[in-house]
C-alpha cells in the first residue's frame, strides 16, 4: 500500500481544507462496495483526482514514520483526501492501520472511511468494527461515511463512530466557478438559508442532521474542526453531493438494499427529485 503526504508551504494552503497537511492513499485501498466508484466520486474528477491519478507515493511504513517525524504534536491534518483506510478491497490491514494509529499519536485528525462495517454488506464487517474501534480508542478519530440519511441511521446504530452522510446538491450553497479552482457565491447567505429551510433536517431515525459549513460559508477543515473530535450522540455532518452531482445522487439514493445487492440503482428517484417535485406542486 502506497501513500503520499502533502505539507502546503506557507499560504498555499486548498480552499476546503485550508493550510493544513493532507494525505492521499493508493485507490486500491477504496472498497469496491463504495458506490461512488466510477460513479461521481470527487477524488476521481478535478483537481483531486488529477493529483491522485499522478500520486507518487511512498511505501505504508515510510508514511507512517513521514507522519511521526513531520507533523506538529497537536498538528491537525487530512487522512485519505482520496483513498480509504489501509487494506485492499473491503478488509481493513489491521497491522498497517495499527502502524498509522501509533505514528499519529493522538493528532487531531480528520479521516473517513467507507469500508464497510454493518453485518450482510460484506463478509468483513466485524473484524472492520474491531479495527476501527482499536483504532479510535488508540487516539486516531475515524468517521463512519454513509451512502444517505438512512445509511447513516444504520451506521449511528453501530455506537462505534461518529458518522458523515453524503446529502442531495440542494443542500448546497449555489456557486458560480471563476476558473482556476476559484468561486464565487450565486446567492447570499440569507437567500441560501431560506431556500434550505424546507429541507429536511433530520435523518429518518431522528437524528440531527448539519450541513458542512465548508459547503456554504468561507469555513475550512483547519478552522471548523468538528470531524476531528468524537461527537457522541451529537449530529451527523452532511457533505452535499458536488462535482458530478447528479451521478452522485443516483448512486446513493435511499432505498432497502439487500445483502450482496450493489447501491447503485439509476432508475431510483432520487431524494433531490422528490423534493423537487414535492416543491413544484406545491
Amino acid at each position: 500500500m502506497y501513500a503520499q503526504l502533502v505539507i502546503p508551504q506557507p499560504g498555499k494552503g486548498n480552499r476546503k481544507t485550508g493550510q493544513i497537511p493532507t494525505a492521499y492513499v493508493a485507490r486500491e485501498s477504496c472498497p469496491t462496495s463504495c458506490p461512488l466508484l466510477g460513479n461521481g466520486c470527487y477524488a476521481e474528477t478535478g483537481n483531486v483526482g488529477l493529483h491522485w491519478r499522478k500520486m507518487v507515493g511512498v511505501p505504508w511504513a515510510k508514511f507512517c514514520l513521514m507522519v511521526a517525524e513531520k507533523l506538529g504534536p497537536r498538528q491537525l491534518w487530512r487522512y485519505g483526501v482520496a483513498g480509504d483506510l489501509p487494506g485492499f478491497g473491503g478488509l481493513i490491514d489491521r497491522a498497517a492501520l495499527q502502524l498509522l494509529t501509533t505514528a499519529n499519536a493522538r493528532r487531531p485528525v480528520i479521516a473517513y472511511t467507507h469500508k464497510p462495517v454493518l453485518d450482510g454488506e460484506h463478509p468483513v464487517a466485524e473484524p472492520n468494527r474491531r479495527f476501527i474501534a482499536e483504532a479510535i480508542a488508540g487516539g486516531l478519530m475515524l468517521n463512519l461515511s454513509a451512502n444517505n440519511p438512512n445509511h447513516a441511521d444504520a451506521l449511528a446504530d453501530l455506537d462505534l463512530a461518529p458518522v458523515v452522510t453524503i446529502l442531495p446538491n440542494a443542500y448546497a450553497r449555489r456557486h458560480r466557478s471563476l476558473g482556476r479552482g476559484r468561486r464565487e457565491w450565486a446567492e447570499t447567505i440569507g437567500e441560501y438559508r431560506d431556500r434550505v429551510s424546507p429541507l429536511p433536517t433530520y435523518t429518518p431515525a431522528g437524528r440531527r442532521m448539519a450541513v458542512c459549513p465548508a459547503t456554504y460559508t468561507g469555513a475550512t477543515c483547519e478552522s471548523c474542526r468538528a470531524c476531528a473530535v468524537p461527537r457522541p450522540g451529537g449530529a451527523i455532518i452532511g457533505f452535499p453531493a458536488h462535482g458530478a452531482w447528479q451521478k452522485v445522487e443516483k448512486a446513493t439514493a435511499a432505498r432497502d438494499v439487500s445483502p450482496g445487492e450493489p447501491w447503485i440503482f439509476p432508475n431510483h428517484r432520487t431524494m433531490a427529485e422528490v423534493i423537487a417535485d414535492e416543491t413544484t406542486a406545491a
